[in-house]
């Protein structure tokens, strides 16, 4: 995770690279999970610095927060309604929790849902709830420090098998967009073709 100044957010931690071959060593998980922890607590305070800081509006904010924590009432935005983005997995906030393959997917899911929400909310015909610039600057810190479009999928940030092909936007067999699209009944065609990070 990169630190945040007051400029720029924290970055997503990158997924360790043996986790989509299921290969991971526990230690690794149980740090990654920690790393998440802490971006998550390092972003709250980020938002918290103000609109001066971070060039978001109080709507998007609130927001964002929504979507980092637990505690924040649900009932912010309709429009959240027809997504499948949902607020940081609750039983994974504290340290000390079991570590495992499932509360890794949990969170690359969660992470998912809330780019592909951000993708795809300001695109729609009469006035946005948020702008395309304002969509982009909250995107930007689900995303690794490293990461790139044409070297990884922005849905579950797994390396593409030919890197540099950008004409397949995810992976075709993308486990995280199986998953959205069992809670949201989320089209790999459509998420794709909204993509723009």
């Amino acid at each position: 995770m990169s630190p945040p100044s007051p400029a720029h957010p924290p970055s997503f931690p990158s997924v360790p690279p043996e986790f989509w071959e299921g290969t991971t060593e526990p230690t690794a998980e149980r740090q990654f999970l920690e790393d998440v922890r802490q971006w998550r607590t390092a972003m709250i305070g980020w938002l918290e610095l103000g609109e001066a800081v971070h060039q978001m509006p109080p709507k998007l904010v609130e927001c964002l927060l929504w979507i980092l924590r637990a505690d924040v009432p649900s009932q912010l935005f309709l429009e959240l309604d027809v997504y499948s983005v949902h607020p940081f997995p609750h039983d994974l906030i504290a340290s000390g929790e079991s570590v495992d393959q499932a509360a890794i997917m949990s969170i690359l899911v969660w992470r998912a849902a809330a780019v592909d929400f951000f993708s795809d909310v300001w695109d729609v015909i009469g006035e946005p709830v948020f702008t395309l610039q304002e969509t982009r600057l909250a995107k930007e810190p689900f995303m690794p420090a490293n990461y790139a479009f044409e070297l990884a999928c922005p849905i579950c940030l797994r390396p593409r098998p030919t890197p540099g092909d950008i004409e397949t936007p995810m992976c075709v067999d993308c486990p995280i967009l199986q998953s959205l699209g069992a809670l949201g009944g989320l089209e790999p065609g459509n998420l794709g073709s909204r993509l723009d990070l």
